[in-house]
């Protein structure tokens, strides 16, 4: 009699065995189940991020190649500079060696400066202009000469203006735009020219 109570009691035991590992199979696989869609999720998030990443270089890309073309397409030179003794420029558009000779990382890395270039005889003028415009906050506009590369004489139009920013070091910004009318200049000198023999 007492034989079959202890089969019974072992054949229990492995049912309570049996239950318990499907218990933990089932749970494993949930698990499983809630990591695959985790992961699912968290990798369809990264790869709209990425598309998006991806949407907003290509958009800024556009934009740079249409300011370039813009900045190209000007009759003159775009700048951005410093208020200080050589008019250190921060940025200057690709005309400016059209017009100097020298290229915009000429004037970034200071092998050059700006105000080298202009003639001894207008600086005094142009900062008493820049600085009347500071006190002011008045555009700018007046017109001086400067020399390229070769020594050639130019004679620029110059607009500009205090922008109400500062760099880091503390020195104002000016934002303005430089035209070379050498060409205009010539014209004018002899028409003024010629009224002058009429009179």
């Amino acid at each position: 009699m007492e034989r079959p109570l202890a089969l019974s009691t072992i054949g229990f035991s492995f049912s309570s065995i049996d239950l318990w590992a499907q218990i933990l199979f089932y749970s494993v696989i949930t698990t499983l189940i809630v990591l695959l869609i985790t992961l699912s999720v968290m990798f369809s998030r990264q790869r709209k991020l990425h598309k998006e990443t991806i949407e907003r270089k290509n958009i800024i890309k556009e934009q740079e190649q249409m300011k370039t073309l813009l900045l190209n397409n000007l009759p003159g030179v775009v700048y951005r500079c410093l208020d200080d003794a050589d008019w250190t420029m921060l940025f200057m558009s690709e005309k400016i060696k059209e017009l100097t000779g020298y290229d915009p990382e000429d004037f970034y890395s200071g092998a050059v400066t700006y105000e080298r270039l202009i003639l001894p005889a207008d600086c005094e003028a142009i900062r008493t202009a820049f600085y009347a415009g500071l006190v002011n906050k008045q555009v700018i506009s007046f017109t001086y000469r400067l020399s390229d590369k070769t020594n050639r004489s130019h004679t620029v139009h110059e607009t500009a203006q205090y922008i109400g920013m500062t760099h880091t070091d503390g020195k104002q910004i000016i934002e303005g735009f430089i035209e070379d009318i050498s060409n205009v200049r010539k014209v004018e000198e002899k028409v003024e020219f010629y009224q002058q023999f009429l009179n």
